[in-house]
């Protein structure tokens, strides 16, 4: 390929691609190279030296963490000068350290101090250079512990919290040995920390451990990691779970895949308690005498079916109905689905989603086929403009959010159209505040800057909207009379506002809209979500890479509820 070249580490030529970091593409390959402050999701730090190669060209040794491979690269990852260096450091930072261990965390430290065979103290160079006791330990936060006597200040907790989640609550409070890690201005439970755990996950040592199950978890003693689905929003994070004594003791996010690539947010990370609560039905429950009692499984089920054959026999199949659920797998929805569409003989099944987005998936299915989003999360940090409307998605999908603060430090362009004010405001290029229930106006006034200053897609429109140029002419007729002084009369939006933000969609290259349920749960939902669709189709926003609409999900399987068939009108697939 046109992108990948040739170096050599330790004399091995290995085919990569050009501009790669080094560090990572030697640990790809085998090369097992030290360091303590690189992660791939973080930009390089350099700061702990102990990733130190020598590069054919270049003076002295150098930080591979920091270095971009470039053809013909010739690297030396090991020899005796590199492993001694690489001791005495580690050594060094030690001197430093509280290296005690309680077997509650992944020591990355401890395990090179193995490694090197520095676990031994009379193995080492440096002594002891601050007791741990002139550190005082944070716990202030509900979900963490902070111990500045094992921080290494190799500044992966502040880039993860500012480059990962967008957050920027952590830095470093004094300098050099006395520098320690400060959320907000001092206190960890006083902070703008919202408890997603990101820097607990990348760091390194024991500094910084959630603090749920600490008590009990002893990491040499799990018994097996489960990978699974975080049971809450429509993101579908991937999460690993630790098992002790049959028991959930921590979650971690899945490094490396989609569509999180290892973040979560406090829900994911620790909202997993309920699944060993002491207050689950263990048993099935029967009312009698108006007080339920413990039943065996045949008790309950044969009432059950006894009393829907009665109510079936008596009323008519319509009497019963099933209430499917957004949060069960496809497997549980399908069959439920078919139980009450043949055991009661009826299509009397629903699920919550008709209520969230019945009028987003009603505008979108006659519109262009499918209710279901356009585009991957990933796209929310890689389009040109992304426009969300009726959607707190910070807080509702801080997952999708964290790609969306990334794009925005990118130069992404952010519409948002919010009668009140979310976190997402900061980030935006342009805030709309229209009154409430003038949304179609809005959207209009938005399609007729678009068509006045020439930034319709007609090839597109000619090609892939039913009725070509008719059907614009007559959707142009429709929003002549939506001038932006006009909407700013009905909307209370100023007109210079809706001309940006109609240029800054009409004008990208590619455009996404998020829409939700601060859109769709009005009298006018479905209008509004169709005044979206029209300004989508007629700039070709669709169809394509990071272009789209997408009605981001509360639950974590709501399209697949929907696919499989719990809906009165529509059957699996």
């Amino acid at each position: 390929m046109v992108n990948d070249v040739t170096i050599y580490i330790d004399g091995k030529p290995l085919l990569v691609k050009a501009g790669s970091n080094l560090l990572k593409v030697a640990r790809q390959n085998g090369f097992n190279i030290p360091g303590l402050c690189y992660h791939h999701k973080l930009t390089p730090t350099g700061a702990c030296r102990l990733c130190l190669v020598k590069i054919e060209g270049m003076r002295g040794l150098v930080a591979s963490c920091t270095i971009s491979v470039q053809a013909d690269m010739k690297v030396t990852a090991f020899d005796q000068e590199l492993e001694s260096t690489r001791k005495f450091l580690l050594d060094y930072l030690l001197s430093e350290q509280n290296d005690d261990f309680d077997f509650t965390y992944n020591d990355e430290l401890r395990d090179l101090m193995f490694r090197y065979g520095l676990d031994n103290h009379e193995n080492r160079f440096f002594k002891p250079l601050k007791p741990s006791s002139d550190f005082t330990i944070d716990e202030s936060s509900p979900v963490l512990t902070y111990d500045p006597s094992k921080c290494i200040k190799c500044f992966r907790c502040i880039k993860a919290c500012d480059e990962v989640q967008g957050k920027n609550v952590l830095s470093f409070n004094d300098r050099g040995m006395g520098s320690y890690i400060v959320a907000g201005v001092g206190v960890w439970g006083q902070s703008e920390c919202d408890g997603c755990g990101e820097c607990i996950q990348l760091c390194p040592t024991g500094a910084i451990v959630e603090k749920p199950n600490r008590n009990a978890i002893k990491v040499n003693n799990i018994e097996k990691k489960v990978r699974t689905t975080c049971p809450y929003c429509g993101v579908g994070c991937q999460i690993e779970l630790l098992i002790q004594d049959g028991k959930i003791m921590r979650s971690n996010g899945v490094e490396g895949v989609s569509p999180n690539d290892g973040r979560l947010c406090i829900k994911g990370r620790f909202g997993y308690e309920f699944v060993h609560s002491s207050e689950r039905l263990t048993k099935p429950l029967i009312k009698r005498n108006g007080k339920f009692e413990e039943a065996t499984w045949d008790e309950a089920l044969t009432l059950i079916s006894t009393k829907f054959n009665e109510l079936r026999d008596k009323y008519g199949a319509d009497s019963l109905a099933g209430y499917a659920s957004a949060k069960c797998t496809n497997e549980d929805n399908y069959i439920f689905q078919r139980f009450v569409r043949t055991a009661f003989g009826t299509n009397n099944i629903d699920y919550c989603t008709r209520l969230c987005h019945a009028s987003t998936v009603t505008a979108m299915l006659k519109s262009i086929g499918d209710g279901a989003g356009s585009n991957s999360i990933e796209d929310f940090e890689t389009t040109d403009c992304l426009l969300v409307t009726g959607n707190n998605i910070i807080e509702t999908h801080p997952i999708t959010a964290t790609y969306v603060k990334r794009g925005a430090v990118k130069g992404m362009k952010i519409i948002l159209i919010d009668p009140k004010w979310t976190p997402l405001v900061k980030y935006s290029t342009v805030w709309l505040q229209p009154k409430l229930g003038t949304d179609v106006a809005l959207l209009n006034g938005m399609i007729n800057v678009i068509i006045q200053n020439g930034l319709v897609d007609q090839s597109f429109i000619e090609r892939r909207v039913e009725g070509g140029m008719e059907a614009f002419e007559e959707l142009m007729r429709l929003v002549k009379p939506y001038t932006p002084e006009k909407v700013e009369e009905i909307t209370g939006v100023p007109a210079a506002k809706i001309e940006l933000a109609a240029k800054l969609y009409g004008e990208s290259a590619t455009a996404m809209i998020a829409t939700g349920m601060g859109l769709s749960q009005q009298v006018t939902g479905t209008h509004n979500v169709f005044s979206l669709l029209n300004m989508m189709l007629v700039t070709g926003h669709i169809g394509k890479d990071r272009c789209g609409i997408d009605p981001p999900r509360g639950q974590n399987n709501v399209q697949g509820a929907t696919d499989v068939g719990c809906h009165p009108t529509m059957y699996p697939g």
